[in-house]
């Protein structure tokens, strides 16, 4: 034998162990044993060493494959689907969740191409989850609709990850998880917002109808009265300047005829309040401005207004909520921040839309405003319900002292 045959195994420990074994079965070896003797020995302790490594392979062999029956079973029975994929995008590997998903038994999914269960318009955003995730080497998310074998579709969230093997090939790992119920929710959320808004437009719409029809009332119905109340007096006054006491008829008279042109004043400053007809003829700067004018009469609160692009039309709904948003602050003005003067500026040429009223009265603290703690606070909370219903935000700055700005963005 030659002396390679001779070298004990790799390991040491093994080589004691199949020395004590041999020992076992023979008590001892004579001191003058032939050369024969001490080969026939030493194949004996490599044979019982080769046997020890074979055990100890067929034992790493079995916990090898119960380690793999483990992964393959919680693999399978995963409630989420799982993919590997080639560079290719074609099924090398599915879990029993992404079969039931995809609608197709293992045998028949694998080298399929995942695409194909992908709708026909999202192939594209198929395509850059893959070429993200590879370039990136993180995990891309994307939800897309997609159809099983049988046509039916449904919503899927896809997780990739692009990872490498030992080959250098990458392989694409894909979580599915079915999500057609939370996409059926969002759907009948968003239609529920929807009809909420419409229904609430149309609400706007019959309040401002209603405003219409009132304020048409009172001027039709009452104008002409008091008109004729006047002219009433008018004669009574010519028929009874001989009379006695004409100084006192005289003087009644005239005070009738105050209270009257005081009512007829009111009862316009209410059909104003209630609606403008400039907005049906030109639009929110000409009802701004026209509004501006009548409020600086009442108030004597000098307005001023500046608009670009005034001969932008808008929305007929949205120029009513921004009037009725600037009608609020004005009004606020007039009765809370003792301001001399008052600046209105409108900007529709792009978006966001802006409406600004800058006064220089008192200013309050912003921490009362968030509370309803000041005057005028309910007014404030309506602007800014309304501006958020439009889609927008309301900002708002202010300080003791040092006036108010109320911004609007939509």
């Amino acid at each position: 034998m030659s002396k390679d045959t001779q070298k004990p195994l790799a390991d040491p420990a093994l080589r004691l162990k199949a020395e004590e074994a041999l020992a076992e079965e023979v008590s001892h070896v004579l001191p003058h044993t032939t050369t024969l003797q001490r080969t026939e020995h030493e194949l004996r302790v490599y044979q019982i060493e080769l046997e020890m490594q074979n055990e100890q392979l067929r034992q790493s062999q079995v916990a090898l494959l119960a380690s793999q029956a483990r992964y393959a079973a919680l693999y399978d029975q995963a409630p989420v689907g799982y993919l590997s994929l080639d560079s290719a995008g074609v099924i090398e590997q599915a879990n029993l969740a992404a079969c039931s998903l995809l609608g197709l038994v293992r045998d028949a999914l694998l080298q399929r191409a995942l695409s194909d269960f992908v709708a026909a318009a999202e192939q594209d955003s198929y395509y850059l989850l893959r070429r993200s995730s590879a370039l990136h080497g993180q995990a891309q998310v994307a939800e897309l609709p997609m159809v099983r074998a049988d046509g039916e579709p449904f919503w899927a969230q896809l997780v990739a990850n692009t990872a490498d093997v030992s080959n250098g090939k990458e392989v694409l790992h894909l979580v599915l998880s079915d999500i057609s119920e939370r996409k059926r929710r969002e759907l009948v959320r968003k239609r529920m917002a929807s009809r909420i808004k419409e229904l609430s437009r149309r609400l706007v719409q019959a309040q401002e109808e209603a405003r219409k029809r009132l304020s048409r009332a009172l001027h039709d119905g009452t104008s002409a009265n008091l008109t004729a109340l006047r002219l009433n007096l008018d004669q009574i006054v010519k028929a009874a300047a001989q009379a006695p006491d004409a100084r006192l008829f005289w003087e009644r008279v005239e005070d009738t005829r105050g209270l009257i042109a005081d009512t007829n004043f009111s009862i316009r400053d209410i059909c104003a309040e209630l609606h403008t007809p400039a907005l049906d003829r030109g639009g929110l700067l000409e009802v701004v401005r026209s509004y501006a004018q009548q409020f600086t009469k009442r108030t004597g609160l000098p307005v001023a207004v500046d608009c670009a692009h005034a001969d932008l039309r808008l929305e007929p709904f949205l120029e009513l909520s921004l009037f009725r948003i600037v009608q609020e602050c004005l009004t606020n003005c007039a009765k809370h921040a003792s301001a001399s003067t008052i600046h209105v500026a409108i900007a529709l040429s792009r978006t966001p839309r802006r409406v600004e009223v800058v006064d220089d009265g008192c200013g309050f603290e912003l921490s009362l405003a968030a509370t309803d703690a000041r005057p005028g606070g309910l007014g404030l909370q309506n602007m800014r319900e309304t501006a958020e219903f439009l889609g927008g935000n309301l900002l708002l700055e202010s300080a003791p002292g040092r006036g108010t700005r109320v911004v609007v963005l939509v």
